[in-house]
């Protein structure tokens, strides 16, 4: 998938895609870091690690209902 196939233009990426604002601010209230030029992975668990590091960052909690 393209990385700019979420209409991204934060510089804010989670599995490869870039956030586009409205996605970004949503998961900011959620404690996703909102520091442009960075690069995250997001399990289905809501756990956020940092691409570059591989730090976990934060839990975003239950993303979606199962």
């Amino acid at each position: 998938m393209p990385e700019k196939y979420a209409d991204g233009n934060t510089g804010v990426f989670v599995n490869g895609r870039e956030l586009n604002k409205k996605d970004l601010d949503l998961l900011s209230t959620r404690g996703l870091p909102a520091s442009s030029d960075t690069s995250y992975i997001v399990d289905i668990t809501g756990k956020v690690v940092d691409e570059n590091t591989g730090e976990m960052v934060v839990s975003l909690g239950k993303l979606a209902p199962t």
